[in-house]
C-alpha cells in the first residue's frame, strides 16, 4: 500500500511530478502502428492493380485469365482490408480521442468532408466507393455508442433486410 506524502513538500513534488507526467504524454507524438500504414498500402496497391487491369489492352485467354486471376486474388481482399482499415482507423481515432477527453466528432467529419471530395473526383473518373466509405463513417459516429445488441437489432442494420 503506498502512503500518501506527509507534508506540503512532498505533496508539491507528487502534483508536480503527476502535472510533468500528464504533460509528457499530451506533447508526445502520436504513435501510429507501422503494421496498419502497411496493410492500407497493400490495400491501395491492390486496388490501383485492379483498376489498371482493368484497363489494360490485352485480351484473349491469357488475358481473361490475368484478369480473373486478379479478381480471385486482389481485387476482393483489396476492397475487405481497405474497408477493415477504415474501420479500425475509425475505432483507434475514437478511442485516443476518449482517452484524451476530446470530442472528435468535428475532426472525424472534417475528414469525411475530404473523403467525399476525393470520392467525387473519384466518381467522376472510375468508381464512387469512396463517398460510400464517407456516408458510412457518419453513421458510425452515430451508432459508436451502442451496444452491439443494439446496433444487430437496429432496423438500419442491413443484415435484417
Amino acid at each position: 500500500m503506498t502512503q500518501a506524502p506527509g507534508n506540503c513538500a512532498e505533496k508539491r513534488r507528487a502534483i508536480m511530478t503527476l502535472e510533468s507526467l500528464a504533460q509528457s504524454d499530451r506533447s508526445r507524438p502520436s504513435e501510429r502502428l507501422p503494421v496498419l500504414d502497411i496493410l492500407r498500402g497493400f490495400a491501395i496497391l491492390g486496388m490501383f492493380m485492379v483498376h489498371f487491369a482493368d484497363e489494360a489492352p490485352g485480351g484473349g485467354a491469357i488475358g481473361e485469365t490475368i484478369r480473373q486471376a486478379m479478381i480471385l486474388f486482389v481485387e476482393n481482399r483489396a476492397y475487405a482490408t481497405f474497408a477493415i482499415m477504415f474501420g479500425v482507423g475509425f475505432a483507434i481515432q475514437l478511442h485516443s480521442a476518449d482517452t484524451r477527453g476530446e470530442d472528435v466528432r468535428w475532426r472525424f467529419l472534417r475528414r469525411l468532408l475530404g473523403l467525399v471530395g476525393f470520392g467525387v473526383v473519384a466518381a467522376a473518373l472510375y468508381s464512387p466507393q469512396l463517398i460510400g466509405y464517407a456516408y458510412t463513417g457518419v453513421w458510425l459516429l452515430v451508432v459508436r455508442r451502442w451496444s452491439a445488441r443494439a446496433c444487430c437489432s437496429s432496423p438500419c442494420w442491413p443484415a435484417r433486410r
